[in-house]
């Protein structure tokens, strides 16, 4: 098994080097998050590599959402839900981008038994 190390370059007899901005793929988890107005989910997003390696890049990355008008995202990952839709969730690291899903539910609000005459 060769030696690996991060960084730019090879030079003949060094350790095979992997680029860190360079991975095959980045994934996402969840790939899909259910969640209420004024709650937050955690993404987290795993860089994937050619000799096999795996490396969290949760914070490395840039996040972003399609429609800010159903939820925001942070630069750790932390989405967070704005008004009730779909939306899809985006994160991109070096040369690699990833997608997940996200869906923001209204909140409804809660009837007290007080309330039961309406409903005659």
């Amino acid at each position: 098994m060769a030696d690996v190390s991060w960084g730019h370059g090879n030079i003949a007899g060094a350790p095979a080097t992997i680029d860190p901005l360079d991975p095959r793929r980045v994934a996402l988890s969840p790939p899909a998050a259910l969640i209420d107005v004024g709650d937050t989910a955690r993404y987290t997003a795993t860089a994937f590599y050619s000799d096999g390696s795996s490396v969290d890049v949760t914070s490395l990355g840039q996040w972003s959402v399609a429609d800010l008008s159903v939820a925001k995202i942070d630069a750790t990952g932390l989405l967070t839900g704005v008004g009730a839709g779909a939306t899809a969730v985006r994160f991109s690291y070096g040369t690699a981008t990833a997608r997940a899903d996200a869906t923001v539910f209204a909140v409804l609000p809660q009837q007290s038994d007080d309330d039961w005459w309406w409903l005659v």
